[in-house]
């Protein structure tokens, strides 16, 4: 499953792709070895504890599992004293290992799922109430300017050789 949106600049003869992407959908878009680059958008911090407190708030669940690509932005984060209920991390390697990351949540007794839209997609299957992190709107602006910038540099280079 490939998700991403594709920025284009110059003429039609001489267009260069960019992809952008989030979680495992960048991980998938980078290995396929395609020849456009590809930016990731990045799951940050703030979005992982704004989609906590909202989900906190509202549901009030006993146990959350946070699952996805979340090792980087709040894998060493005490979040179970900031909320006042247990979570727990889990990192799935690649977009085959969620089945296994949410059965592993499941048997530790979790209420309640946050993760990536493919993490809620498969939630879903499993019947288990999941919120989707999502991303702020700096994240997809900053994700979009790297891209832009990237396509033109990239199109300067070829107009150089």
């Amino acid at each position: 499953m490939y998700s991403g949106r594709t920025a284009q600049c110059g003429h039609a003869s001489e267009r260069t792709a960019q992809s952008i992407a989030r979680g495992y959908a960048a991980e998938q878009l980078k290995q396929a070895g395609i020849q456009a680059p590809v930016v990731e958008l990045p799951i940050t911090g703030y979005d992982v504890i704004h989609c906590l407190y909202n989900c906190v708030q509202r549901f009030h669940p006993k146990k959350i599992a946070l699952v996805g690509p979340f090792g980087r932005s709040c894998g060493h984060m005490d979040l179970s004293s900031i909320f006042g209920c247990e979570i727990r991390v889990f990192t799935p390697k690649n977009f085959e290992g969620i089945d296994e990351a949410l059965q592993s949540a499941i048997e530790h007794g979790c209420d309640m799922v946050l993760g990536i839209y493919s993490v809620h997609l498969r939630a879903i299957q499993y019947r288990i109430p999941s919120v989707v992190v999502e991303l702020s709107d700096n994240a997809i602006l900053d994700a979009i300017d790297t891209a832009l910038r990237t396509v033109k540099l990239v199109a300067h280079e070829r107009e150089k050789s």
